[in-house]
């Protein structure tokens, strides 16, 4: 007994690009879409000294606040959130 021929094989489906803050497929508003002022830009006027960034990969706003130690990292879904949780720890904490 024979083995059937294998069947041509189709090719595999097309690669999305990755997410990133410039993309406009990303279906999210809060997203960097280079106009100006960024949200970036919004937060680092309000909060300066501290560093902010959208993650690619989380689909959430970041920001580093220098600490002693090593500091903290903060998370939210957007911007406006980042910036009361950055305020909520300067009241708590002096941050």
């Amino acid at each position: 007994m024979g083995v059937p021929p294998l069947a041509p094989s189709a090719p595999p489906p097309p690669v999305p690009p990755r997410p990133s803050g410039d993309v406009p497929h990303i279906p999210r508003r809060d997203v960097p879409d280079g106009r100006l002022p960024s949200p970036v830009e919004r937060l680092r006027t309000r909060f300066p000294g501290v560093h902010f960034w959208w993650g690619v990969f989380t689909f959430s706003w970041w920001a580093y606040v220098p600490a002693p130690g090593l500091g903290r990292l903060i998370e939210a879904p957007t911007p406006d959130a980042l910036a009361h949780r950055l305020t909520h720890l300067h009241t708590r904490s002096g941050l």
